[in-house]
């Protein structure tokens, strides 16, 4: 536990931790301002694409995204670029497919990834080859905490779109909220000084992140029918809901921290067949 805690890294920059907050950043303003064309705002779609503002703002995401994705790539892949690598494959993807009614998707097809081609051509063009990937790697090897940070990323596509169907202002206030954490603990991790600190600032940007909307969600779908559904949702107590909360906040801790487990089990295992 105390080398766990021991300060092995000095803290990232504030700009540093900036860059890694972008698709947090980007992405939850995206899914606040859908949240609110969910409280019967209207809002105009804008440009010759007919998008409307949360698009736009995937959109312009994807754009920073791809930059500090590819600025990462040009300085070796260093620890607040990982996150920024799942969204934007998402999102890109997402892109190709959103439409407007029965309408053919606007940005069908290539259009989507032309800011992700052009970017990350640049980077590399300016490292003259794909040996920063070795680099994506090889950090991954030697902490495990930034494949924990790489999937962690995907909190960028799981917060804004949790609320997807549901409607009324909580659901602004519980995902502005949400975004708040998530984008805390991305900042946290970076200017971590120790593998356990690093940790901490993603469990609890997490937790605090899934636990504010999961008491709107949850609550929300709880025994509700809308004339689309073909039955009613099941209803559930509190002590149900909270079990059911429960289980699911397990699987993500799960999922998140399974690299850094499995390493903390190998080095165990090491320390004990040396000491043998």
């Amino acid at each position: 536990m105390r080398n766990l805690f021991a300060k092995t890294n000095k803290p990232g920059t504030w700009l540093a931790a900036f860059a890694a907050a972008v698709p947090f950043i980007v992405y939850g303003a995206s899914g606040i301002l859908f949240a609110v064309n969910a409280v019967n705002v209207s809002m105009p779609r804008l440009g010759p694409l007919g998008l409307s503002w949360g698009m736009w703002i995937v959109l312009i995401g994807n754009i920073a995204t791809a930059v500090v994705f590819a600025v990462g790539w040009i300085k070796g892949f260093p620890r607040w670029s990982y996150a920024a690598l799942l969204p934007l494959l998402f999102y890109s993807d997402y892109l190709t497919t959103y439409h407007i009614g029965g309408q053919p998707p606007p940005l069908a097809g290539i259009r989507a990834w032309l800011p992700v081609v052009i970017v990350l051509g640049y980077g590399l063009f300016r490292t003259r080859g794909l040996r920063p990937l070795w680099a994506f790697v090889t950090g991954i090897w030697q902490d495990w905490s930034r494949l924990s940070f790489l999937l962690y990323g995907f909190l960028a596509v799981v917060i804004p779109l949790s609320g997807d169907e549901t409607h009324g202002t909580a659901r602004v206030v519980h995902t502005i909220v949400a975004v708040v954490f998530m984008t805390i603990g991305a900042v946290a991790y970076v200017r971590a000084e120790s593998s356990g600190q690093r940790i901490l600032a993603l469990f609890g940007g997490m937790m605090a992140s899934s636990i504010s909307l999961l008491l709107f969600v949850m609550p929300y779908w709880n025994g509700r029918y809308e004339p689309r559904m073909q039955n009613p949702q099941p209803a559930l107590d509190t002590f149900g809901l909270v079990m059911q909360a429960a289980n699911l906040l397990i699987g993500l801790a799960l999922i998140l921290f399974s690299p850094v487990l499995i390493a903390g089990i190998k080095q165990a295992s090491t320390r004990r067949n040396l000491s043998d």
